[in-house]
C-alpha cells in the first residue's frame, strides 16, 4: 500500500510517478518497454528512408550525428554545402545495421563494402543478434517478439572489422578502446584505390561518445562530462554540446582528407542515428528509441577526387581478442 507522502511526492512529480508505477508493474522502466515495443514492430514493419534506396557511391556514416550539429559547423568546411535531413531506420547503431544490411537488398549488398568501426556491426551481421546487452533482463523479452531479417557477412561484397586494425597501443583516448577516425580513412581510401565496388560504406565512430578529442590535444584523462554525458546536469547541456561538437569536427577532418584521396562522383554523409541531449526528458540513444533528435539525421551530398594527398598507413594487426567486448563497455553499451 503506498503511503501518504508517496502519493503527495507523485503528485507533485507525475513523471516520476509513472517511472515508480512502471517499474511496480513490470519490473520494466517505462521507456525502455515502449522502446523494446517500437523495436519489435518496426523489425517487421520498418519505416524510414533506406540508404541503400538512395543514389551514391560513397555513404560516411557519422555514429550519432545530429542534423542541427551538422548545420553548426557546416561553415567550417568547404565540403558541406547544403545539410539536408533524412529519417532513420534505427534509433541506435544495432537496428540501424539490422535495417541497412536486409536480404531484400542482398543483391546490392553483394557489391558494397562495409568498412566499420561500430563493434555492432560484428554483434548483428556476425552474430545475427539483436539484443542490447545494457537493457535489464525484463526488457530483454521484448526483443524476442522481433523478426530481424539481416544478411551474413558472406552476402557483403566486402566486410571489415575496422577495430582489428587497431591494437590498445594504437587507439585513442584514455580508455584506449576508441578507433580512431584516421583508421577507417586509410582503410576507405586503400580499398577504393585497390577494388571495384559499386558502394562503399565508411562507418566513423564519432562523434559518438566518450568525447576525446579534447583530452587528446591536452594530454589528459576525460572529464566526467566527456566520459558519461548523460549524467550531467541539464546545467552543464552548452559544456557537454560543445564537447560532442568538436568531436564531429574531429571526424569531418579526416573526412575532408578522405575527400581528397578517392574517387566518387556522388559522396554522401550521414549518420546511423542521433543523440538527443535532454529534450523531452531524454538523454542519448536506444534501440527503437521514436525521438525526433535520434532519428532525424543529416543527409550532406558532396563529390571526392583522388588528388593522391596522404598515403594510408594503416595496417592490420595479429591479434584482437576481446576487443569488441572492451569497445562497447567503453562506448556504454555493457
Amino acid at each position: 500500500m503506498l503511503q501518504p507522502n508517496k502519493i503527495v511526492t507523485g503528485l507533485k512529480n507525475p513523471r516520476k510517478a509513472l517511472r515508480f508505477v512502471g517499474r511496480k508493474a513490470s519490473g520494466l522502466h517505462p521507456l525502455y518497454a515502449v522502446d523494446a515495443l517500437s523495436l519489435a514492430v518496426t523489425s517487421r514493419y520498418p519505416w524510414g528512408t533506406h540508404v541503400l534506396d538512395r543514389e551514391w557511391d560513397l555513404l560516411v556514416i557519422l555514429d550519432t550525428c545530429r542534423v542541427d550539429a551538422m548545420q553548426a559547423v557546416a561553415p567550417e568546411f568547404e565540403f558541406i554545402d547544403t545539410v539536408g535531413q533524412i529519417w532513420s531506420r534505427g534509433g541506435s547503431s544495432p537496428d540501424w545495421i539490422a535495417h541497412t544490411f536486409d536480404k531484400q537488398h542482398r543483391s546490392t549488398l553483394q557489391d558494397t563494402a562495409y568498412l566499420c568501426s561500430n563493434p555492432h556491426g560484428e554483434t548483428v551481421i556476425d552474430d545475427q543478434r539483436m539484443q542490447p546487452d545494457k537493457h535489464p533482463p525484463a526488457a530483454r523479452r521484448f526483443y524476442r517478439w522481433g523478426s530481424w531479417n539481416q544478411i551474413g557477412p558472406d552476402e557483403l561484397g566486402r566486410f571489415e572489422r575496422i577495430w582489428q586494425y587497431e591494437s590498445p597501443e594504437r587507439m585513442e583516448g584514455p580508455d584506449r578502446t576508441h578507433v580512431r577516425p584516421r583508421v577507417v580513412t586509410d582503410r576507405t581510401i586503400d580499398v577504393m584505390r585497390s577494388a571495384e565496388y559499386d558502394r562503399v560504406i565508411a562507418h566513423y565512430m564519432p562523434p559518438h561518445y566518450p568525447w576525446i578529442s579534447n583530452a587528446i590535444v591536452e594530454n589528459r584523462e576525460l572529464k566526467r562530462h566527456e566520459k558519461r554525458p548523460n549524467k550531467i546536469p541539464e546545467t552543464s547541456r552548452e559544456l557537454v554540446w560543445n564537447a560532442y561538437l568538436d568531436d564531429l569536427r574531429w571526424v569531418l577532418e579526416d573526412v575532408e582528407l578522405l575527400l581528397e584521396n578517392v574517387d566518387a562522383a556522388t559522396v554522401v554523409i550521414s549518420a546511423d542515428h542521433g543523440e538527443a541531449f535532454g529534450e523531452c526528458g531524454i538523454y542519448g540513444h536506444s534501440p527503437g528509441r521514436i525521438h525526433a533528435s535520434i532519428r532525424n539525421v543529416p543527409w550532406v551530398e558532396t563529390t571526392a577526387t583522388d588528388r593522391q594527398t596522404h598515403e594510408p598507413t594503416t595496417d592490420p594487426i595479429e591479434s584482437v581478442q576481446g576487443k569488441t567486448r572492451e569497445q562497447l563497455e567503453a562506448l556504454g553499451y555493457r
